[in-house]
């Protein structure tokens, strides 16, 4: 059976948490969870009717379900990918406690290419980091979560952002995939261009083994025409000049972000 799982009820809504998770434990003490990120959203569909925003690397909703509220008022859509199975039921659930109808979540993964992948199953009663789990499995030996992983396999589905076009614009994307952020954008060029470059957070992880992956990721993104800013921790925004909604970053005498303000 999966560990205990208890309701946290928050200012960014409602949430199914469980086991010893970092992301559900912040959302029991502090209430939210990269609520910078939520205000960076804001300023960026602000002012669009029906905005359409990606969720890449959803997890257990800490980002969907708050964006979803967000959204509503403005006819707008999420849609969120979860690759692992157990954290994709969470989000469902998620999604539903908050009676949200604006949310389409899929239980795949973004890739490169199109294609079909083994996906090692964690332990959840030994998982400290739900969201923190990649396939990538030198960083997982690294943190410890390799320790965490129960020796079982999913199947999951891989799909290009490419095959992933509307009408409707896409306002802005959160990218946070666990060091593949390079794959989700390879597989996404069309997809960027088609909807005229939108901003995108991402994470790069600022660690030494993985200063080659990270410097290639920079410089695919920069060579698309994106300028990149650093937000704080390991998280970025690109932003294209042919996308004409721009912020700022307001911040205290410790760098620390306090604020985010549009100015275009």
């Amino acid at each position: 059976m999966l560990p205990r799982v208890h309701v946290v009820n928050s200012s960014q809504g409602s949430f199914l948490t469980f086991g010893n998770d970092v992301i559900s434990n912040h959302l029991f003490t502090q209430d939210n969870w990269e609520n910078w990120l939520f205000a960076i959203t804001g300023e960026f569909t602000r002012g669009f009717d029906k905005p359409i925003v990606f969720d890449l690397g959803a997890n257990l909703g800490a980002y969907t379900i708050p964006t979803a509220l967000m959204l509503n008022e403005q006819n707008g859509h999420i849609y969120s990918f979860e690759p692992q199975k157990v954290v994709y039921y969470q989000l469902c659930g998620n999604i539903f406690l908050n009676r949200l109808n604006n949310v389409t979540a899929l239980n795949k993964g973004v890739g490169a290419a199109n294609g079909i992948l083994e996906l090692p199953v964690p332990d959840y009663h030994k998982m400290y980091n739900v969201g923190g789990f990649s396939m990538i499995e030198q960083y997982r030996s690294n943190t410890g979560v390799e320790a965490a992983m129960s020796g079982e396999k999913d199947v999951v589905q891989i799909i290009k952002l490419d095959d992933v076009l509307f009408e409707q614009k896409t306002r802005f994307l959160k990218i946070d995939v666990e060091g593949l952020e390079l794959e989700v954008l390879k597989g996404a060029v069309g997809f960027l261009e088609h909807n005229n470059f939108p901003p995108f957070s991402f994470e790069a992880w600022n660690l030494p083994w993985f200063k080659e992956q990270r410097e290639a990721l920079m410089t695919f993104i920069l060579e698309l025409g994106y300028t990149v800013e650093h937000i704080q921790f390991d998280d970025y925004l690109a932003h294209h000049p042919k996308n004409a909604a721009k912020v700022d970053f307001l911040r205290d005498q410790n760098d620390q972000l306090t604020r985010v303000v549009r100015v275009a």
